[in-house]
């Protein structure tokens, strides 16, 4: 099978949302035990090997400006799973507006990255995840068209 298949795609999105899921567990874990610290170094640990170098940039930039940046899909869904990360992070310390603010930033992130390659499931389920977390209006304007295309389409397999 040639590099850059479907297949090996799949099996690298799925490790990476395998590694995410025991980051967020990790993370939960600490803050929950009252190690806000080795949370917080726990997160930018995962932010590091998911984002490298550029994760400091893209922070300052916005999600369209940083999904160009990033460029692949995977990457750019990485950076949604990170802020939803943060979110929940933020919410667990009871600062839900900051918490509301990263929402949204994931929920952006994620509609890039299926702009870029609108087949992928885990790109949908973190789409639907952040919308549901949003008050309506929350979200720019620019994304509404694309937020009603993407939570129109028919989850699972077909």
């Amino acid at each position: 099978m040639p590099i850059g298949s479907s297949e090996q795609e799949d099996d690298f999105v799925m490790r990476q949302i395998r590694l995410l899921a025991q980051t967020l567990a990790r993370i939960c874990g600490l803050q929950a035990m009252g190690d806000a610290m080795a949370a917080d170094a726990e997160l930018s640990a995962a932010r590091a090997t998911l984002l490298g170098g550029r994760a400091d940039l893209i922070d300052h930039l916005d999600p369209a400006s940083g999904a160009e940046l990033l460029a692949e899909p995977n990457a750019i869904l990485a950076a949604a799973e990170l802020c939803a990360m943060e979110a929940e992070l933020l919410r667990m310390r009871g600062a839900g507006d900051r918490a509301g603010a990263l929402d949204c930033r994931a929920l952006q992130f994620a509609l890039e990255a299926w702009l870029r390659d609108p087949q992928t499931e885990e790109t949908l389920a973190r789409i639907r995840v952040s919308a549901a977390r949003l008050p309506p209006g929350a979200l720019p304007s620019t994304y509404d068209a694309t937020l009603r295309l993407a939570l129109d389409q028919p989850t699972g397999p077909a």
